[in-house]
């Protein structure tokens, strides 16, 4: 009796054991590149979103830093003519630091409450300011609106609660975003608010 060739047999069955093998490994390829095509543009879109809202985060940390640096130097200011320029060459310096493009700057007088408290006002209780200094910013140049003032003549600084004013400066800046996948720009605006340094006495 004939034996049978066991080499062609073990081979043939190797071989089809591989080919049944090769079936699921091309099917989870598959699989993955699927999954690689669902979350890949997922993945963009954070690593993008956590790119542009880390800079427009510096930006506007930068505005707040420039709007103190503003108020802070009005405030030691009191009474002195120029103050507002002044301010104003305060905030310039510190925007140096931001990408994001200025468009208005106010110094204002901040309203009080019943106990000489500073009112929290909105931007546009801001923007509607009739004692204050606005400064707008185009192409380069900063333009001082001539219909609003607040003269330093104006200003309280005795000390006590009922004869001190407080000082406001708001900026309004544009940033601009990088990728264009979140819009192509945000406005930011920031205010820091300030009581003013009592005079030396005699104060009036």
């Amino acid at each position: 009796m004939r034996r049978p060739d066991l080499g062609v047999s073990v081979n043939r069955v190797r071989s089809g054991r591989g080919w049944r093998r090769g079936q699921p490994a091309e099917r989870d390829r598959g699989a993955v590149l699927v999954e690689a095509a669902i979350i890949m543009p997922l993945l963009l879109l954070l690593v993008f979103g956590i790119i542009e809202y880390g800079l427009m985060f510096k930006n506007s940390s930068s505005i707040s830093a420039a709007s103190a640096s503003g108020a802070r130097t009005a405030a030691t200011q009191p009474r002195q003519n120029g103050y507002q320029n002044n301010a104003l060459a305060a905030v310039r310096g510190a925007l140096s630091a931001s990408n994001a493009t200025p468009q208005e700057v106010i110094i204002y007088k901040v309203a009080l409450n019943a106990s000489n408290q500073p009112i929290n006002w909105s931007n546009a209780q801001i923007s509607a300011c009739t004692t204050c200094w606005r400064f707008t910013y185009s192409g380069g140049t900063w333009t001082q609106d001539s219909s609003r003032s607040w003269p330093a003549s104006a200003q309280r600084a005795c000390g006590s609660l009922d004869r001190t004013d407080y000082v406001g400066v708001w900026i309004k800046a544009r940033h601009d975003m990088v990728t264009g996948m979140f819009g192509s720009a945000r406005t930011l605006t920031e205010k820091t608010v300030m009581r003013l340094e009592p005079m030396p006495a005699p104060c009036s």
